[in-house]
């Protein structure tokens, strides 16, 4: 008679895109990531499918000689920001399902599984209804959007409904994009696309909240459903919506930004706020570093 854990669902194949960026230093963290995707998925059929066009030379060398993982030969984009990394993305994403994976993830570079047999896990948790699973950063004033530092699908989601991460300009425009964002109250950001998909289609999805019983920083070092933790500044600066939004002397620095003369405070207000998260970045990396898995455990 087979166990419990055989009876359950688990996907036959899976496939985790991910495009790899980093800033200075920050190779470590391709080493923690794929340290915690080969400890979770152990006994797992699965492949990271890697972007790596603007990944240092050294750590791209150091991610092709890692096991289970595929670099995808990308055609280079021209640009950078959030399209960039949609662009990469929705490539990889596509590779993953026309090589037969029959389930497949997203991450971003500094995000990572923290508990074995996640999928298996996902899967009980969305039922037979539920074909899409992702991180909603709601502590980030997200209401709609599934962003892709944790994404967990079915294969017939991605080919039925064929999201775009970042819809382009036109579609962004549309009247309908319109309403959805005017209905649920979201800001365009990466994984948008997907949040329009799910909106036009009414189809639900598991949403996967920040789970942290402590918060060094009120979006940095978050964990979210108990599955992703993503460290949320390694490849970019430690600017977040949210505090443009909340902070007075941030939304003041928005305002002098384009005024003569005035523009030297506006970047001075921003540095400051920049600097004092960059000081808490370099603790959590510090942290990380030493004992991961003590620092995620004082997460929970």
């Amino acid at each position: 008679m087979r166990s419990r854990s055989d009876r359950e669902p688990q996907p036959t194949k899976l496939g985790i895109a991910c495009v790899y960026f980093y800033g200075t230093n920050a190779g470590w963290i391709l080493d923690l990531q794929l340290k915690y995707i080969s400890s979770t998925l152990a006994g797992y059929d699965y492949k990271v499918y890697a972007g790596a066009n603007r990944l240092d030379p050294e750590l791209r060398t150091r991610l092709d000689a890692a096991s289970n993982v595929k670099i995808v030969e990308l055609p280079w984009y021209e640009g950078e920001g959030n399209a960039e990394h949609a662009f990469y993305l929705d490539q990889l994403l596509r590779t993953a399902a026309d090589e037969g994976c029959t389930h497949i993830a997203a991450l971003d570079s500094d995000s990572f599984p923290i508990v074995p047999d996640w999928p298996r896990s996902l899967l009980r948790r969305m039922g037979s209804t539920i074909r899409f699973a992702a991180v909603l950063r709601a502590e980030n004033g997200d209401t709609h959007l599934p962003h892709p530092c944790g994404y967990f699908m079915h294969r017939s989601f991605l080919l039925e409904r064929q999201p775009t991460i970042y819809p382009d300009e036109r579609e962004r425009s549309s009247e309908h994009f319109l309403r959805f964002l005017s209905e649920t109250g979201q800001r365009v950001d990466t994984g948008i696309g997907y949040g329009y998909a799910l909106w036009k289609s009414a189809e639900p999805w598991l949403q996967l909240r920040r789970s942290n019983r402590r918060n060094p920083h009120f979006l940095m070092a978050g964990i979210y459903g108990s599955v992703f933790f993503h460290v949320g500044a390694s490849s970019r600066r430690p600017a977040f919506y949210l505090d443009y939004l909340t902070r007075p002397s941030l939304r003041v620095a928005i305002r002098l930004r384009n005024l003569p003369l005035l523009w030297r405070l506006a970047a001075y207000l921003e540095n400051r706020y920049t600097n004092r998260n960059a000081e808490i970045y370099s603790r959590i990396a510090e942290a990380l570093k030493r004992d991961p898995e003590q620092f995620l455990a004082t997460l929970g």
